[in-house]
């Protein structure tokens, strides 16, 4: 499969906002083998005074486009969020609509999520779903088609896809006989990949099914093939790469530990993959650009995250020739929203821009003069109908350098003994004389004895040396082989004899986990207590509280690790303070004087080794806030998943309190009960909280809370848990954008009869405590917190009957059904995926 690159060209980008643009510097920073130190073209965009703002008319939300044959641009979409009909709009080159046509369904609504087109026809993937309303019933599945429209868009034939199982849209490129493939999302509980090859006719000329992935992204090959890039399993990245007949011929996954999404898959020229999309390697709960490259064999060449404040996730991406230009969705719990750009070339040189304001959805088109036009849609939380802004900015191909390997904090070799552990990130290094092949194999498991061995890596020695990186490496056991078959004995990372063996040579690959670690007689208070963490998270200085503690669980031998924190703002402690913090610590080893942790400062302690210790952090002298605090291992902190906790730091008596609107709830055995809860006391307003209730002893129930409309917040979570003798529940949100002052509704408890296996009596009374885990102010300042308050709640006789909120009860008749439908197709074949060269 190969690709030819265009030579470079100037580029400008189109965002369609309604927000000002900044310019960002280039930079990249490796997370893994980093190829050799050169200068690459990559995207660096700049404003100037000819930016304007223009909508589209009537598209509504635009989630898929595709070039026209003159120029031109197919937008799809839908008009109205909650009863939408399928839109196509036809743009010419300049930007301005030809014609627009809306296709409607009785009582139904209709979204388009894909779109290709052809000299002669318009492909249009939609889905077609219940108008959402309470009469629909909840087992009534979206369906999705498959519409070929003629260039004037009427309809030529519609056909059956069958059920659409995810939202997200899998991809869509013209076939060279004027057909298309289509890739989508299929099965439900075990993800799969089906490829379709559809004639212009409509007959469906081949089906096939890849099992394990989901796909975000196809791409068409200049031999006929085409790449499918997504997601394996739930937490890797996925290439797949078939015959023109769909036979597979690359099947890659990449990462295992941390979670990675493909976006967008572009062929390179020998026969491999470029990727882009998102991984959440640094930890912290962040989420970075991140790409790939892979070969025709399926190595890995690189793999790179490059750090972006706030959190990001990928939407689109788009091949500019030179390389994949990916849009993100900027949406940090600890940042602002807009979008940000990440164009990445074959040679892992990268480019960057954001732009601030609201989010948007946003897909790319790359037109014939090597401009990059974003089409996206700027969402709210009132319900309104999205609307569609354009913004136009001017940019140009610069130069950029890659870091050179030996400038990363991955590239430290690792001393690697037969039969021994390197932990991954640690990069295992071979010296031999140049030209001499490597292949790096992992071994069959404990559980999987009859396989062969696979072949993950191959490497030629230049300048006598070659290195395997590990960042994107499985855990497991691993040998090294050299042609012909024989297998290489290591000894501290150099080669010390040759066997037949695979076993006598074999060693080890694993993470070196941290994690918080949860004791009984660690429970915070008031703090969160579904998880792990401090004694107390909440540290009330005003009141003589100052040190706290948090077991810490490590695994492998001794080593040092990073200790770093973050506020709700995204700032850190400065050196002075976050040493003075660190200092409680009896295993301190002082401060970072060369380099930094994410472009903040850190301090270093000392981990046993295969053991539990206590962390300690003096919080009284920290500024008042709520932190993240951060531990991961000093050596390999960009290829291990860091522990990640909070503490929040008061200095001031100003008290919230949570209040329920009804202290006492009656339910029946088969029902259920609510209340609203006010915080009172908030006269600065929010910009995070977390509420808590918590039950002790029968009658067992379930505890539910929802966090209300009062409060416009960018992103929240929740949780619970339920046994015979105790139930919790939270819910938080750590980036509230607006709230009232004072007193005002922040979430409703819900109280839910269950019985816990052979428990008895399911009638009683019994209390529950609620109140808040902690509450800050829109300048980042926590208030402090009162106690928590008692509601109690009494479990009647079974009345087959559910209740409102407030205790209202009202009868529940609604009849549940259960199955699945299966959509039709031609003949299909499946093939077992993502067992690739590149874990």
């Amino acid at each position: 499969m190969h690709k030819r690159l265009v030579p470079a060209v100037a580029i400008a980008v189109v965002l369609m906002v309604l927000a000002p643009l900044t310019g960002l510097p280039v930079g990249a920073s490796v997370n893994a083998d980093a190829p050799a130190s050169d200068a690459s073209p990559a995207l660096s965009v700049a404003t100037d005074a000819s930016n304007h703002t223009e909508t589209v008319p009537g598209t509504g939300a635009i989630l898929d486009v595709a070039p026209a044959p003159d120029g031109g641009t197919y937008l799809v979409g839908g008009t109205a969020p909650e009863a939408p009909n399928l839109t196509v709009t036809r743009v010419d080159r300049n930007g301005s609509v030809v014609w627009q046509r809306s296709y409607e369904a009785a009582n139904a609504s209709r979204v388009g999520r894909s779109v290709a087109a052809t000299d002669e026809a318009i492909y249009v993937v939609e889905t077609v779903g219940p108008v959402r309303s309470a009469s629909t019933p909840p087992t009534e599945r979206p369906q999705e088609r498959l519409l070929r429209l003629d260039t004037n868009g009427s309809v030529v034939w519609t056909e059956s896809l069958g059920n659409a199982t995810f939202a997200e849209r899998g991809g869509l490129v013209a076939a060279p006989d004027g057909g298309v493939v289509l890739a989508r999302p299929t099965g439900t509980r075990d993800r799969a990949t089906s490829l379709l090859r559809v004639t212009p006719d409509g007959t469906v000329a081949w089906n096939r099914t890849y099992e394990g992935g989901r796909p975000r992204s196809l791409a068409a090959t200049d031999d006929g093939g085409y790449l499918v890039g997504g997601q394996f399993g739930y937490d890797q990245g996925w290439v797949l790469g078939v015959a023109p007949n769909g036979s597979v011929e690359l099947n890659v996954t990449l990462g295992g530990f941390h979670e990675r999404r493909v976006a967008g898959v572009t062929a390179t020229d020998d026969g491999g993959a470029l990727l882009i999309g998102d991984a959440g390697v640094r930890g912290f709960g962040e989420v970075d650009p991140w790409a790939a490259r892979v070969d025709a064999d399926g190595a890995v060449r690189w793999s790179r995250t490059y750090p972006a404040e706030p959190r990001v996730r990928a939407r689109a991406a788009v091949d500019t020739g030179e390389g994949l230009l990916a849009v993100h969705d900027l949406n940090g719990e600890f940042g602002e929203r807009g979008t940000r750009l990440t164009h990445v070339t074959p040679t892992g040189a990268v480019g960057t821009a954001s732009v601030e304001g609201e989010r948007f959805g946003a897909v790319p088109r790359l037109l014939e003069d090597g401009t990059v036009r974003l089409y996206g849609t700027r969402y709210n939380r009132t319900g309104s109908t999205p609307e569609t802004f354009e913004i136009t900015v001017s940019g140009t191909v610069s130069e950029t350098t890659v870091p050179s390997p030996a400038a990363a904090p991955l590239e430290a070799h690792a001393g690697v003994t037969t039969n021994q552990t390197a932990y991954r990130g640690q990069n295992l290094r071979l010296d031999a004389p140049g030209g001499t092949t490597f292949g790096l194999l992992r071994l069959p498991g404990e559980y999987t004895e009859f396989d062969e061995p696979r072949l993950v890596r191959r490497l030629t020695t230049a300048n006598g040396s070659v290195t395997f990186e590990t960042a994107t490496l499985e855990s497991g056991r691993y040998a090294v082989r050299t042609a012909p078959n024989f297998w290489v004995g290591l000894e501290n990372g150099s080669t010390v004899g040759i066997t037949g063996n695979e076993s006598a040579v074999a060693f080890e690959v694993r993470d070196r986990r941290l994690r918080f670690d949860y004791r009984p007689d660690h429970r915070p208070r008031p703090g969160p207590s579904d998880g792990p963490g401090f004694d107390d998270r909440v540290v009330e200085t005003f009141d003589g509280e100052g040190v706290v503690e948090a077991a810490i669980d490590a695994e492998g031998e001794s080593f040092t690790a990073r200790v770093g924190l973050t506020r709700l703002n995204g700032s850190s402690p400065t050196p002075a303070e976050l040493r003075a913090a660190l200092a409680a610590d009896p295993q301190f080893g002082g401060m970072q004087s060369v380099g930094t942790f994410d472009g903040r400062p850190y301090g270093t302690v000392a981990m046993p080794a295969d053991g539990d210790r206590n962390l300690t952090l003096n919080a009284s002298a920290l500024p008042a806030g709520l932190y993240r605090v951060t531990v991961t291992a000093d050596e390999t902190f960009d290829a291990t998943e860091p522990a990640t906790d909070q503490v929040v730091v008061i200095h001031e008596e100003r008290d919230v309190r949570v209040v329920p609107r009804n202290e006492t709830l009656t339910l029946p055995a088969d029902g259920s009960a609510s209340t609203n809860l006010t915080l009172a006391g908030a006269d600065a307003g929010l910009r995070a909280f977390r509420v808590e209730a918590n039950r002790t002893g029968p009658p067992s129930v379930s505890l539910n809370l929802d966090l209300a409309r009062t409060l416009d917040y960018r992103s929240a979570s929740g949780g619970g848990g339920m046994g015979g003798d105790r139930s919790s529940a939270h819910a938080e949100s750590l980036e509230i954008v607006s709230s009232p002052n004072g007193s005002f509704t922040i979430a409703t408890l819900r109280v839910e009869a269950r019985r816990f296996g052979d428990e008895t009596p399911r009638t009683g009374n019994n209390t529950i405590t609620l109140g808040p885990a902690y509450a800050v102010d829109r300048d980042g300042v926590p208030y402090s917190l009162d106690d928590p308050v008692t509601l109690t709640y009494t479990v009647t006789e079974a009345q087959n009957a559910t209740d409102t909120e407030d205790g209202e009860r009202t009868s529940e008749s609604s009849t549940r059904r259960s199955g699945r439908e299966s959509g039709s197709a031609s003949s299909s074949t499946t093939v077992r995926g993502g067992g690739g060269d590149g874990n």
